[in-house]
């Protein structure tokens, strides 16, 4: 991934942490972006989540291993609070990834891969997933 300075287009190539395990690159390559209210940059891959940070990515979720499920988007609501479109469903999560709440469990919908999620200002959130909304 790059990271440009606007003032004179110079540019950085940011590298994921090195992998300890044999992996896909694939799967944790960075895909996703989400900046939070706070101002962190996280970059999700579909295996886990990074953050950037002092010019460089550090593996924040899961600490070690890859994530039990496939992360499809990352986004944060006005308290701080992270959203994960997975292939299990909805979950949601504090800034430090160590308090995990399935929201598809309460919702009926547990298990379903959804694909899309968002946290517009109204406080809602919505997401989508086999042609639902």
């Amino acid at each position: 991934m790059c990271k440009i300075n606007a003032a004179d287009k110079s540019y950085k190539i940011v590298r994921i942490p090195a992998s300890v395990e044999a992996v896909d690159e694939g799967r944790i390559a960075p895909d996703k972006i989400c900046i939070t209210h706070d101002n962190r940059i996280l970059i999700s891959s579909k295996m886990r989540i990074y953050e950037l940070k002092n010019d460089s990515l550090k593996t924040v979720f899961p600490v070690s291993g890859l994530s039990p499920f496939t992360i499809e988007k990352i986004t944060a609501d006005a308290s701080g609070k992270l959203w994960l479109s997975t292939s299990k469903g909805i979950f949601k999560t504090d800034g430090s990834f160590k308090k995990w709440i399935n929201i598809s469990a309460v919702t009926g919908r547990e298990g379903e891969s959804l694909l899309e999620i968002d946290t517009p200002s109204s406080g809602e959130i919505i997401f989508n997933g086999a042609g639902q909304i």
